[in-house]
């Protein structure tokens, strides 16, 4: 397939190297970092209302997938927050807002950079009347 490569890493240089046939045997293939999740579900949350968070994550550069729906048939906004250390401040915001017969958007973070003990937060942004779902998904890429 033109445009695609197998990725593998190179333990004795400690770097990824793309593949060729003459490299069977030489190198471990496997993920850089493993992958995570979280996911959340509130009926008839309030404006604020935490529906899924990561937790406090490791410092590093990361790759988030943040993914909504609701229930609700009137207009639904939301945030991805990513928090400080204390989860006392937000230090990004992004907000949207869609229907439940709309294609919910995908909030996609890459080579975001964490710092310790920071996280990762979808929160509702008005009430809703009916339910709500958020996942995020995160990958740490780099430390």
């Amino acid at each position: 397939m033109p445009g695609a490569y197998l990725w593998g890493y190179d333990s004795a240089n400690k770097e990824w190297v793309r593949l060729s046939v003459s490299d069977k045997g030489r190198i471990e293939l496997a993920l850089p970092l493993a992958e995570d999740w979280v996911s959340g579900w509130v009926n008839n949350p309030t404006a604020g209302t935490v529906i899924a968070d990561t937790g406090a994550l490791a410092a590093g550069y990361y790759d988030v997938d943040c993914f909504t729906s609701t229930s609700s048939s009137t207009l639904v906004s939301y945030q991805v927050e990513h928090r400080n250390a204390a989860n006392s401040a937000n230090l990004y915001v992004n907000a949207q807002y869609f229907r439940d017969t709309a294609i919910p958007p995908v909030i996609s973070l890459k080579n975001h950079l964490i710092g310790a003990n920071e996280r990762i937060r979808v929160t509702a942004g008005v009430g809703i009347t009916g339910g709500m779902f958020a996942t995020i998904i995160w990958r740490r890429i780099a430390t």
